[in-house]
């Protein structure tokens, strides 16, 4: 597993993503987050870890995330321009 890291952001974007069609049941949950800098990274929800977390994850906020795991960005699919995303886990926890 990669090392956790926390982060002090801006949720700029949100979208639920189905796949293909939208009556499909969720894959995970999307943001765009913007950090002090003005750095945007794509954020990743997934389903099991929604829950616990979905209060906090509203556009607009300002969110202080712990333990948030950031993975290699997916060649050829990217939201923002950057070489990393964040994922949220279990083990997440917001404030």
């Amino acid at each position: 597993m990669n090392a956790l890291y926390n982060v002090l952001v801006r949720v700029s974007r949100t979208w639920e993503f189905r796949g293909k069609s939208e009556n499909n049941p969720l894959i995970h949950f999307d943001m765009v987050l913007i950090d002090q800098m003005g750095y945007a990274v794509y954020c990743e929800v997934p389903p099991q870890v929604l829950d616990q977390l979905k209060q906090y994850l509203q556009e607009v906020k300002v969110l202080y995330i712990c333990n948030a795991c950031v993975e290699r960005a997916i060649p050829g699919f990217r939201v923002v321009d950057a070489p990393y995303i964040l994922k949220l886990i279990m083990r997440t926890q917001i404030f």
